[in-house]
């Protein structure tokens, strides 16, 4: 019986040595290799931005955002730094004639040689009547509503992204999360590579002051007659321009989370959201009115229209 339970004994503490040393080697192994991309908050200060644009030539373009089609000119933003002007007299060979530095540019639209542009917060009133030697008419501070703003560090205006690579040992919290802050509001972000995304039927609108421009399917600006419509995430800001010189704000409308594009067609202007398109009866240029919606899954929705049918893309992914 001694030794039964000497034996037995004996056993049952080797097999608590066995799985003690079992789970330590599985503790000293559980890790894993993630690819993140970190986004650092970019911070600019209002003396970094607010002086007089410039007009350079030559310059490459490198990082092409909106397009723009005015007379016989193509406006391309490259984002952040300004606007690139072509002459498109000949299409199959357009060619540059300006480049107007314009820090945080990323929107445009023109009406009767006038080009509005955004400064990050700031709305530009440009002169161009002369194409090669634009000037600068006005500046509107803070018609766009700031992602957030301190004293010391200024306009907080977006996000720079580094791809790096991690090891995360399992027991961290973070382990499995596709995105986290490192240290709280401010601090950069880590999100997962693999779920990371990077934002014929155009009916130009012309008024008595002048012809309009066309805008592409990804605008955030666009001219109705006599009025100018600029979007940000959640807001639509709408301003008189019966005085192309001089923008005066009319009116405000609320419309939800994620906004992304503005699209003018008759009587309606279509907003793409990542969760839909919104439809504005825009009958009262000054005061646009919610007509319906149409519902998709989240993904990037640019929206045209043409006749009956509006076009909406969803793009999920680069």
């Amino acid at each position: 019986m001694k030794n039964t339970l000497y034996k037995f004994t004996l056993l049952t503490i080797g097999l608590v040595l066995c799985m003690t040393t079992f789970q330590s080697c599985l503790q000293d192994s559980c890790e894993g290799e993630r690819i993140y991309i970190q986004l650092d908050p970019v911070w600019v200060k209002a003396e970094d931005f607010r002086h007089d644009i410039s007009v350079k030539s030559g310059m490459d373009l490198k990082d092409p955002g909106k397009i723009y089609f005015y007379q016989d000119y193509i406006l391309i933003n490259e984002v952040n730094k300004g606007i690139h002007i072509y002459n498109n007299t000949d299409p199959a060979n357009p060619y540059e004639v300006a480049f107007i530095e314009i820090a945080g540019n990323e929107d445009m639209a023109v009406k009767g040689d006038v080009l509005y542009a955004n400064s990050y917060v700031d709305l530009l009133t440009i002169d161009i009547s002369d194409i090669t030697n634009p000037r600068l008419v006005k500046r509107m501070e803070e018609v766009f509503r700031p992602l957030a703003f301190n004293e010391d560090r200024g306009f907080f205006v977006g996000y720079t992204e580094t791809e790096i690579t991690q090891t995360i040992d399992c027991q961290d919290p973070q382990f499995n999360q596709d995105f986290f802050f490192i240290d709280g509001f401010g601090g950069p972000i880590l999100t997962d590579a693999n779920s990371f995304e990077s934002t014929g039927g155009l009916n130009p609108s012309g008024g008595s002051s002048g012809a309009t421009g066309v805008g592409g399917s990804m605008a955030r600006f666009t001219i109705v007659n006599d009025h100018l419509y600029v979007i940000d995430d959640r807001m639509m800001n709408v301003m008189s321009i019966e005085d192309l010189t001089c923008p005066e704000p009319v009116s405000e409308v609320t419309l939800g989370w994620g906004i992304e594009t503005i699209f003018p067609y008759g009587d309606h202007l279509f907003i793409g959201s990542n969760t839909g398109m919104f439809i504005y009866d825009n009958s009262d240029p000054a005061n646009p009115v919610y007509r319906s919606e149409f519902r998709h899954a989240n993904a990037c929705d640019p929206v045209v229209v043409q006749g009956n049918i509006a076009y909406v893309t969803l793009r999920d992914g680069n």
